[in-house]
């Protein structure tokens, strides 16, 4: 009778020791996979091993711990592709007011070009390409108002001399009367 209790309580201490044994086992792993940024699978493991020890105050708090982690990265994540959207966008805005801006010159509209620019301009504040573009347009626009003006120059010059060499005909058929 005493032989079968000391072989119960070796048998108890052997699965005691092995309940411990895959316990620490788990939390080792869960640990090493912390420790790779791998927490759901620390997760994993820290709650395999609280399942087998409940009472394991610091394991609890490592999964507690954990799970913090598993979560701020999570929102960091969410943070940075919200941002990345939000760069995209803005990035496809400027890119279609270029394309607007492009096609204005095109069309020699420089004054609506310029205006497109300056939209683009205030969507992207550092960008000298844009800022060049900008330029480039109201150059443009100059040298375009300065042709309107010589070609009004040229038309005014030639109806004055159409209007003197009337003048001065009409004169001579008066003189020949």
């Amino acid at each position: 009778d005493a032989l079968k209790a000391r072989e119960e309580k070796k048998k108890k201490e052997a699965d005691v020791k092995a309940l411990k044994d895959k316990v620490d086992s788990l939390i080792a792993e869960g640990s090493r996979q912390e420790g790779r940024s791998d927490y759901k699978k620390a997760i994993e493991s820290y709650q395999a091993a609280l399942n087998l020890d409940s009472n394991n105050s610091s394991l609890k708090r490592s999964l507690e711990e954990t799970k913090d982690a598993l979560k701020a990265r999570e929102e960091k994540q969410r943070a940075e592709a919200k941002k990345k959207e939000e760069e995209n966008a803005l990035q496809d805005k400027i890119t279609a007011v270029l394309k607007k801006a492009a096609s204005y010159e095109d069309e020699r509209d420089y004054q609506k070009a310029i205006d497109q620019y300056a939209e683009a301009l205030v969507l992207s504040p550092e960008s000298s390409s844009i800022k060049r573009s900008l330029a480039g347009a109201k150059e443009k626009q100059r040298s375009l108002e300065a042709a309107k003006l010589e070609e009004k120059k040229q038309l005014d010059e030639k109806k004055r001399k159409e209007e003197e060499t009337k003048d001065a005909l009409k004169a001579r058929e008066e003189k020949q009367r």
